[in-house]
């Protein structure tokens, strides 16, 4: 079923005019009169079940026939700090990870980081638009949020809201992450994911020395979006809420 992301509420009649982007929205999945579509009030994680009644160019009219609570949303809210890879890597990194379950992905600037775009608002914007639209398209009941751009500096000092922060690390060979997120029971968690290249050496000592749990992802060497798929799959799954 075709779901899309609304900020009105219904009226006490149970019809809604959509106007403005939410109609935008709803136009573009180019649906036809009678057909039910699903509103997602992600501030609410309300979710409607709409029948679209009529429709002109300028608006829509739905009428509300069930309406739940979103029950899509894992209780582990993961922060994924993603240092900037090459390329158009980011965009997949966000599209997937806010797919898999993601709450919120921080992209930094790091020694190894070989992009610095000189638009980093513009591009910042960018990957929320499409935060959004992997939200919408995997039925997500809220809309993460993409950061801007930090520095290193600024992302350790924020640290202090996570319950647990993971760094992944491929000289680490003690701490498997499938075994350390079996240990996760705060909801607030974290996990870096270094650049081409990796973390430095300084960098994963900066991070130990604010608690943070080196951990390994396995026997491979993975690509950064690979690394950063993997978090979040192997996190999620410890926790049952894959």
């Amino acid at each position: 079923m075709m779901r899309f992301f609304i900020d009105a509420s219904p009226n006490i009649d149970g019809r809604l005019l959509l106007s403005g982007e939410d109609f935008d929205h709803l136009r573009v999945l180019r649906p036809k009169i009678g057909e039910v579509v699903e509103l997602c009030n992600p501030t609410t994680q309300v979710v409607y079940q709409s029948e679209l009644t009529a429709m002109t160019k300028q608006d829509a009219q739905v009428t509300i026939v069930a309406k739940r609570r979103g029950n899509s949303e894992p209780v582990c809210k993961i922060t994924l700090f993603q240092a900037i890879p090459k390329f158009d890597k980011m965009e997949l990194i966000v599209k997937k990870c806010i797919e898999l379950g993601a709450l919120e992905i921080v992209p930094v600037f790091t020694a190894r980081t070989q992009t610095h775009p000189a638009n980093a608002g513009i591009k910042a914007k960018r990957w929320q638009k499409i935060a959004k639209s992997a939200a919408q398209q995997s039925n997500r009941d809220i809309i993460p949020d993409v950061s801007n751009i930090m520095t290193f500096k600024d992302a350790l000092d924020s640290l202090s809201r996570f319950d647990h922060v993971f760094v992944a690390n491929e000289n680490e060979t003690k701490l498997n992450a499938s075994e350390a997120f079996k240990e996760v029971s705060g909801q607030n968690v974290c996990v870096f994911i270094g650049p081409e290249g990796s973390f430095e050496d300084e960098e994963i000592q900066a991070l130990r020395g604010l608690g943070a749990e080196s951990i390994s992802l396995g026997k491979r060497i993975l690509r950064v979006e690979t690394a950063a798929f993997a978090s979040v799959i192997l996190l999620l799954s410890a926790r049952g809420e894959l």
